[in-house]
Parts: C-alpha cells; sequence; structure tokens
C-alpha cells in the first residue's frame, strides 16, 4: 500500500487559536485494487530531515514513535501548530491486512531514508499572524422600542470631573501582533455599515428580534466577522396613573 496525491489546504484563519491546516491524501494499491485504509500516521516537523517532528498524529504528548491512528479516514486536521513558521509532512498507511507503507511526502513522492541531500517534499507556511477575533456585548440586554442601546468590543472609560465611570467594562474584541484599525457594525442584518465606532451606542423604532454583527480589520488589513446575535426590542411597558373615585 501507499499514501499519494498528498495536499495541504488551510482552513478559516478567523476564530481559530491556531493555524487551520488540514491534510489529505489518497489511499493506493495497484496489487489489491479492492484494499482499502484501516490505520494512518502523520508526522509534522520543523526540518525536512524529520529530527525535529513537533506533531504526530493519535500522539499529543509525542511519546509513542509508533502511534497510528485506526481510522480509514484520509484527512488529518493539525493541532497545536505555530504562526509563521514552516513545516515539513508525511505519512503512511496501513492496509486491510496490516501491510504498512513507505513514508510518502507531498506531493506524491514515497521515500525511505536515507534521504536525498534535498528536502524529500514539499513544505507548508503557516499564515505570519492570529487574525482579529471580534466579539460584543450590549446593554440594556432587552432593550425598549427607542431606548438608547450601548453596543461594546473594547474597554471603554470617561471621565467625569473627579470620577471614572466605566462604559464598556472589558476588552470583547482582540487583535494580535497588530492593532484593531476598522470596526463594522451592521445592526439589522441587512448587510450594510450602521456604524464605524468602537462601542457605538443605537436605538431601534421597532419591536421585534434583529440581528447584529462586528466585522474588525486590523492594521495588516485582516478581517473577520462574528456570527449574527439575535438582539430583542420590546415594547415599553404602558404608563398608567391613578385616578380617584367619583
Amino acid at each position: 500500500p501507499s499514501a499519494v496525491n498528498l495536499s495541504f489546504e488551510e482552513g478559516d484563519y478567523c476564530f481559530s487559536p491556531y493555524p487551520p491546516i488540514f491534510l489529505s491524501w489518497e489511499f493506493s494499491d495497484p496489487e489489491l485494487p479492492e484494499d482499502n485504509q484501516t490505520a494512518y500516521r502523520v508526522e509534522i516537523s520543523t526540518d525536512s530531515t524529520f529530527f525535529n517532528i513537533v506533531n504526530r498524529s493519535c500522539d499529543p504528548n509525542l511519546s509513542n514513535p509508533n502511534a497510528r491512528c485506526q481510522t480509514p479516514s484520509t484527512r488529518y486536521a493539525s493541532a497545536n501548530l505555530s504562526y509563521d513558521t514552516t513545516y515539513y509532512w508525511r505519512v503512511k498507511v496501513w492496509d486491510s491486512r496490516s501491510a504498512e507503507s513507505a513514508w510518502s511526502y507531498p506531493p506524491n513522492n514515497p521515500i525511505s531514508p536515507p534521504f536525498p541531500t534535498s528536502p524529500p517534499g514539499d513544505s507548508f507556511d503557516t499564515d505570519s499572524y492570529r487574525h482579529p477575533w471580534p466579539d460584543f456585548s450590549w446593554y440594556p440586554q432587552s432593550p425598549n422600542v427607542g431606548e438608547l442601546i450601548q453596543f461594546c468590543s473594547v474597554y471603554e472609560e470617561v471621565v467625569e470631573g473627579e470620577e471614572v465611570r466605566i462604559i464598556c467594562p472589558t476588552d470583547l474584541t482582540s487583535c494580535y501582533d497588530t492593532s484593531c484599525e476598522i470596526w463594522e457594525w451592521d445592526f439589522d442584518g441587512d448587510g450594510a455599515t450602521d456604524s464605524t465606532n468602537k462601542n457605538p451606542t443605537y436605538s431601534y423604532s421597532g419591536a421585534g428580534t434583529y440581528q447584529v454583527t462586528l466585522r474588525v480589520t486590523d492594521s495588516l488589513g485582516c478581517a473577520c466577522t462574528t456570527d449574527s446575535k439575535n438582539l430583542t426590542v420590546i415594547l415599553p411597558l404602558p404608563r398608567w396613573r391613578e385616578v380617584a373615585p367619583f
């Protein structure tokens, strides 16, 4: 058996604490075309000789060099890789008879040690830094029609005389190794930008549930958008006054 057609794919870097890297391959056994994969082992290293292995499938502590994943899956989602790093990877597979393949290197290169002087396979690079992580809250939580709502994405305070008043109590939005530059708020789910303030205020003229999103762009131009959050606006309670009986 062998692993062929190795490929590398990047996922969505937004809301990902580690680079979202997916490695895949195809199982091949020309001698037994009806055969299938029963296990695999992927290794990822920062050097082309695989002396410094930093990730091994089904071996999170890197304590078992013989570890294998008992699955027919031909796709591996790597975990805990670093940003701004060059990696090399390889894979070997087992068939239904427990026969073990040689290591295969991308894009399609089964090689057994000793390695040639050049790298045995293609490398891949992770993105240079972690992308923005926008998030927000608002108060009051259940506003009335026409009531001013305070939206919060980052900490904000104002000094009033000798007192400090907290507008937004915490940083909910983060930009990593850069600064957050652009805020784009959509308060009604129509796709249009309703505010570019960090912590804007807004009010609704009608009762109902509105979809709110925030898109943040950092100083290097990377942008991420939150999932929609549902904000429910209610009608105020009717006012009443007591009338003395006749």
